[in-house]
């Protein structure tokens, strides 16, 4: 298969387990808590960690 078709794929499935996830998050924070705003808040939480480890990460690489 093509090297381009390969990367395009693993982009894909990439994509798809990101989705899957936020949409894993947003139905248990409803069903825990019966607002759907507690999954919104759980996603944003992570997102906010995931930027402070990479921005730390990009900062210690240089």
């Amino acid at each position: 298969m093509n090297e381009r078709h390969e990367g395009t794929r693993s982009a894909l499935r990439h994509l798809g387990v990101l989705v899957g996830l936020v949409l894993f998050v947003l139905v248990v924070g409803f069903l825990l808590t019966g607002s759907p705003t507690a999954g919104v808040g759980a996603i944003l939480g992570m997102t906010a960690i995931f930027l402070t480890m990479y921005a730390f990460y990009t900062v210690i690489d240089d």
